[in-house]
């Protein structure tokens, strides 16, 4: 039986190309230079968004602080700074459970060779963001993922 669930899991599931404003329709989203994105959908409605891109830190930071969510009980009332453990255990699970994805966002594994180096977290519910900040280039690695009810 768990042989034929990861099947289907995985015979569903599906890339495509993402903008942040696809994800937040808000109007206050920074400016961004988008340099990669892509959203991997899983069944039965669920998704993970994998962004590069430069913008300002401060003000991404502040965005997604201010995100509204109905379920404040669950969500971080502010984005705040963490170990990245977050990002590398959705990476590993790429790795273990889809790898026929991995190629589709091989630009979000630079994270791991990068020397200077910021992760921060902000969950807003329905959404999990977690980022990766080249301090040096002033690249954004950003990893949304939808919650699992």
């Amino acid at each position: 039986m768990e042989k034929i669930s990861e099947f289907c899991f995985n015979s569903f599931s599906s890339t495509e190309r993402v903008n942040l404003s696809d994800i937040y329709s808000d109007d206050n989203i920074p400016e961004t230079d988008e340099i990669k994105s892509v959203q991997i959908n899983f069944p039965p409605n669920f998704y993970s968004c994998y962004f590069k891109y430069k913008s300002d830190k401060t003000e991404i930071l502040e965005f997604l602080s201010n995100l509204k969510t109905k379920h404040s009980d669950i969500s971080d009332a502010e984005t705040e700074k963490t170990d990245g453990s977050e990002m590398k255990k959705n990476l590993e699970f790429i790795e273990r459970e889809m790898p026929e994805f991995k190629k589709e966002i091989l630009f979000f594994y630079e994270i791991k060779n990068i020397e200077n180096i910021e992760f921060y977290r902000c969950n807003k519910y329905p959404n999990a963001n977690y980022l990766a900040l080249d301090i040096d280039k002033g690249i954004i690695y950003h990893l949304i993922e939808k919650y699992w009810d």
